[in-house]
């Protein structure tokens, strides 16, 4: 599949999610920048979203600022969404993560602005808190959110079948050294001797007893996605 396809894909998720989330009150809004760390993840899908919004907008030479900021540390996930799932799913010990302080902030925020919120990641777009970080120190995600959030993640590596996941820093810099890719090519990447893991398919979704008839129509939006013819 295209990547102009799948980008076409996930920004009928964003539309869902973005539907789903505004009926909840939050304290989030677009220059709340509390939890903007530079702990970000994403899949190489997003990655290409990014560039496209940062060639669009002119904003090419953000990615300078990232890379001047590449040796501060950052989060490395051992494991994707739907390898935990499938791991869970089996009964197996899953890897225990670290993510660190996050102290330091995101590489594409100045002055609590982010540069690219209109093609911000998933992971942006999904921390949601009912209370404001700064005065209680950390988000506050209603369980069934977060349940919601876990299957967004799922759904989007699975389009992303064939790419990478993994910090953003270190996606946005793979993808800058594959630019030159077609969209017909970009699936052919090969594996990066870097901290990306490989996206893994949807095998079982991470849905608690408790939320699986609350989520049903969801599920069927996101079941019902059209997906565009390539060209």
């Amino acid at each position: 599949m295209k990547i102009s396809v799948k980008l076409n894909i996930l920004h009928q998720m964003n539309q869902i999610y973005d539907d789903f989330i505004s009926s909840y009150d939050l304290a989030c809004d677009r220059l709340c920048a509390h939890c903007c760390t530079r702990n970000v993840t994403m899949t190489t899908l997003e990655g290409h979203r990014v560039f496209k919004y940062l060639e669009s907008s002119n904003k090419t030479d953000l990615l300078k600022r990232v890379k001047s900021d590449a040796k501060k540390l950052r989060y490395a996930p051992l494991i994707t969404t739907n390898q935990l799932a499938q791991l869970g799913y089996e009964g197996k010990e899953i890897p225990e993560e670290d993510p660190g302080e996050a102290v330091e902030k995101c590489p594409v925020l100045e002055n609590d602005t982010c540069h690219i919120y209109e093609a911000r990641p998933f992971g942006c777009r999904c921390l949601v808190s009912k209370h404001n970080c700064k005065e209680k120190g950390c988000a506050e995600i209603d369980p069934f959110v977060v349940t919601v959030n876990n299957i967004f993640f799922q759904f989007i590596e699975h389009i992303d079948e064939g790419g990478f996941f993994g910090n953003l820093t270190d996606v946005l810099f793979f993808l800058e050294t594959n630019k030159t890719l077609s969209d017909d090519k970009a699936n052919a990447i090969e594996h990066p001797k870097s901290d990306l893991l490989k996206n893994h398919p949807l095998s079982v979704l991470l849905i608690p007893l408790e939320n699986r008839e609350q989520i049903k129509p969801l599920l069927e939006s996101l079941q019902n996605i059209k997906v565009p013819k390539e060209v």
